[in-house]
């Protein structure tokens, strides 16, 4: 009786520094992944000059500007910085469209401004502050792209078996439910992520056909400030 009671014992303590071990093995394998060294995997943004941000909020460590944000792999998967810098860009231009072109004259108290103050505005503020956006949502997506890659080289896809070793339930009947656990905290993670992106891009999608409504109500009616854009960022 008292041996079956430690051998109880031993098998209790030894499934927990199991779980401890395939914890911290887990969390290892997922900070390698978030911190791959891969080409090119950080980019350092700059928010444009006319955009005020909070001066409260630093975004880079060492930095003594709050308006550059290194964007790397750990902080799209973690993107509470990122959430911040894409607001405070978002709330410096689209949501005050018609404040900041308040600053620039128009001729005799006309009701549209000239085109090349319309132009001054998209060159120097709008379109520098879309693309400095662009240029974050799309590092991540590439990450993200990265990301599954590698954890369909890992694991297959999330359905599929062809990846998962040959495990013998003898030596551990739980190793099989344990690698599908493993798999499937990793594929939501990263599910998240791409629920972010989408959640991003739609925001953006809004906020700049709203942008360009107004525009068309304060400058040239018959622009496409859309497409303006596009060459805009063909050309930087």
């Amino acid at each position: 009786m008292v041996q079956a009671k430690l051998r109880a014992l031993l098998q209790l303590n030894l499934n927990k520094r199991f779980e401890q071990v395939k914890i911290t093995k887990n969390s290892v394998y997922w900070r390698e992944l978030i911190t791959s060294n891969m080409p090119n995997n950080e980019i350092i943004v700059t928010a444009p000059s006319q955009v005020s941000l909070d001066a409260d909020t630093v975004f880079s460590q060492g930095d003594r500007t709050n308006n550059q944000l290194t964007v790397t792999r750990e902080r799209c998967i973690n993107p509470s910085l990122v959430d911040s810098f894409l607001s405070l860009l978002r709330h410096g231009t689209d949501d005050m469209i018609k404040q900041r072109m308040s600053t620039y004259e128009r001729a005799n108290g006309a009701p549209r401004f000239s085109t090349a103050k319309c132009d001054q505005f998209l060159g120097k503020e709008l379109y520098p502050n879309w693309l400095v956006r662009d240029q974050v949502l799309g590092f991540c997506e590439n990450e993200m792209n990265q990301l599954k890659s590698q954890l369909l080289q890992d694991y297959g896809d999330e359905s599929s078996t062809t990846k998962a070793p040959q495990l013998d339930s003898r030596i551990d009947p739980y190793a099989a439910r344990d690698l599908l656990e493993e798999r499937d905290m990793h594929f939501g993670k990263l599910a998240r992520l791409q629920t972010w992106l989408d959640n991003h891009k739609q925001v953006e999608s809004i906020l700049r056909s709203n942008s360009d409504r107004v525009l068309k109500n304060i400058c040239d009616e018959n622009a496409n400030y859309l497409q303006q854009f596009w060459n805009f960022g063909q050309e930087h």
